[in-house]
This record gives C-alpha cells, structure tokens and sequence, in this order.
C-alpha cells in the first residue's frame, strides 16, 4: 500500500494543478479543494464503467496506477484523512443524493461506505424547496456552518437522478501565532493600475523558506506540523500568471525538497475569501465529459442507463488571521528542518502583491487546497 501511496500522491498533485489551473480562468482570489473534488469523483468512479470510468481514472491519475491499486489507495486516504488529532479539525464527509425512483445497487452501496465513508440518500427531486433544504442543511452541519448552501432550486428539477457531494471542514491554530498587535495596515498591489489596503501580518523568526530566480516559498506551519500552508509570491510584482502556468507537480516536490530553516521577516496579510466553482465546466474541459450526458455509463450504480450526474458544483471558504486558519477544504505538508549554518541577514518576504498558497497533507504529499489572492475587491 506504501508503494501506491507514493505513486498516486504525484498524480494527484498533477491533477490538483490541472483543477487549479481550469479553475482559475478569470482574475479573482479563488480557492479549490482538488481532495474534495477528487473524492466526489472517487463516488462517481466507484459506479463508472467503459469509457466514462476511462475519462475519470485518466482525468483523476493518468497512467501511473494500474485499475487494481485505485481502490485500496482511495480507501487507505479517506481512514488516514480521517484519523483524528487534538492539534487540529479535519472532518471529511462524503455523500451521493439519488432521486428516489432509482434502484441502488447493493454493492455500490457497500463499497463506498466502506472505503469512502459515504452514504447514499434517497430523495424526490420533485419536491425541490425540500430537497434543497435537506442538501443544504447537510452542507452546513458537515462544514460547521462554513458554507451554508452549495445548490439552489434552479439546479435541480424532476429530471434529476444524482447530485454527488463531498464536504471537508479544517481549523487550526499556527504552530508560530502572529501578534495582532504587530498587524498593519499595509498597501497590496493589486495589478499596475489598482491597489487596494489590508491588514498585514507581521512575524519575524525562522521558517522553512526556499526560492528560485522566479518566485519565493515561506512554509507556514500548522500545530503538530501535520499540515502546513505554503505561499508562493512571484519576484516579479505581478507575476503571478508566469507562475501559475509554469508551475508542475515535478517543479513543486523538487522545490520543496530545497526548503532550509533560515529567519524570514514575514509580512502575510489577513485574508477571507469564498470562491463557487462551476465544477461541471471545469471537469468536461479536463475530459470528464460522459457523466454529464445521457453517454454515462454508471451501471454500477444502477441497472438504469438513464441514469447520468446532472450538476457539480464546488464551493469553498478560507479565513486566515493572526492564530491560523479555518476553511471548508484543506490540508498540510511535511517539511525537513535543517538549521541555517551562517550567521546572514533575515530574507524579507513581503506579500503585499498577488500570490498563490498550497496547503498540503504532510501524510502523502496530496495538494488538498490550493488557491491565490489578488486582494480584496
């Protein structure tokens, strides 16, 4: 199972750059959880057959895991995802609501209750305002009333057979807080022609911090370091486009495998950001395309060949202040501390111009939240 987890965990940052990427078509601050997005594939997948399971294994992991390491490598995940620790608040909940009319099949049922901790619910489309409710009420109570609403009654009608839903919830305080009373207000450079003020965060100390002639990285971990944010600002003012396009899985683990502990004057501003994703559009550009039409193939779900996923949606809120962070999707990453040797002066990382974060799961390296932050509006 190591061997797998390994492999996979490449590919999947590979797909989380993909999503990322396809996400962020416009100019906004955004956030995605490329997990929460591969595990409500990961339900789809489970009941997929022929070539729209194809187009989902392609889009989720390339060629570099064979059909039979999937699925244990999807089980081993959601148990270590959902491994609990008094450092922090990671709830991951899985759910597939499926009008009521429609026969699952037993062992669908089974096995993503068992491997992805889901469940499936019957309910009729047909009363929309109660469903919608229901749907909802589930979103909030699994988000700790993060995000209070993830669909809306135009995306539903009689016709709809499926909505497949994932939720992941995470608070945790910084492992080195900020002082509130060091924050500022600062200007942030919005692009050449526009700025805008915002509270900057203040620390100096040591971090793992790393560079290249493109950009810098500063690693700010959470408590127990299990999982830690990692922000990228481009050394060109507004680069952040240059990065965001050059950026690979490849180039990431080798730069991240070059992070030393070296004190950093750290200049971070506080930011809140909510981001609603058209999910659907976003997979059919990535290849995802059958699940969407009357071409899916999902009869390991159901017998029916009706039967086809008629919306995905994505939505996802960050709030990062002075003692951490609380978001509906995130995880962290491991670093290797090595202490600075030569006595120099602190690096000075100042984010006060358009920059990218990754938050990774140090347990196997999987990009679980990625975005970028443009400033406020």
């Amino acid at each position: 199972m190591e061997e797998s987890a390994t492999v996979s965990a490449e590919v999947l940052n590979d797909f989380a750059i993909s999503l990322y990427r396809n996400s962020a078509a416009s100019s906004e601050s955004l956030c995605v959880s490329p997990t929460s997005v591969m595990l409500a594939l990961a339900m789809v997948f489970y009941g997929a057959a022929g070539k729209t399971k194809t187009q989902i294994r392609q889009a989720l992991f390339g060629s570099s895991l064979m059909e039979d390491q999937i699925q244990p490598y999807l089980a081993k995940l959601v148990f270590e995802i959902n491994k609990k620790d008094k450092s922090f608040v990671l709830d991951v909940a899985n759910r597939v609501y499926s009008a009521e009319n429609f026969k699952i099949s037993k062992s669908y049922s089974n096995t993503i209750q068992k491997d992805l901790h889901a469940s499936i619910v019957p309910v009729n489309f047909s009363n929309v305002e109660s469903t919608v409710g229901q749907i909802n009420k589930w979103v909030a109570d699994s988000t700790h009333n993060k995000i209070k609403e993830i669909i809306s009654a135009e995306s539903i009608n009689p016709l709809t057979r499926l909505v497949v839903l994932n939720a992941i919830y995470f608070q945790s305080q910084w492992l080195k807080v900020f002082s509130p009373e060091e924050t500022t207000k600062m200007k942030f450079y919005v692009s050449s022609s526009k700025n805008c003020e915002v509270d900057m965060m203040f620390q100096k100390d040591y971090f793992l911090y790393a560079e290249n002639d493109e950009f810098q990285v500063l690693v700010l971990k959470y408590l127990n370091s299990v999982i830690s944010m990692n922000i990228f600002l481009p050394k060109e003012k507004f680069g952040l486009e240059n990065l965001e396009q050059s950026l690979t899985a490849n180039k990431l683990k080798s730069l991240m495998n070059s992070v030393h502990r070296i004190e950093v004057l750290v200049k971070v501003p506080k930011f809140k950001l909510e981001s609603d994703v058209r999910l659907k559009d976003v997979l059919m550009t990535m290849g995802i395309t059958d699940i969407f039409t009357l071409e899916a193939d999902l009869s390991g779900i159901t017998e029916s060949r009706e039967l086809y996923v008629s919306e995905a949606k994505h939505k996802t809120s960050i709030e990062v202040d002075e003692m951490g962070t609380k978001a509906a999707a995130v995880t962290g990453f491991e670093m290797v501390a090595m202490s600075a040797l030569i006595e120099r002066e602190p690096v000075v990382f100042t984010a006060d111009h358009p920059f990218m974060f990754i938050i990774i799961d140090n347990r196997y390296k999987n990009i679980l939240f990625i975005g970028r932050y443009i400033g406020q509006s």
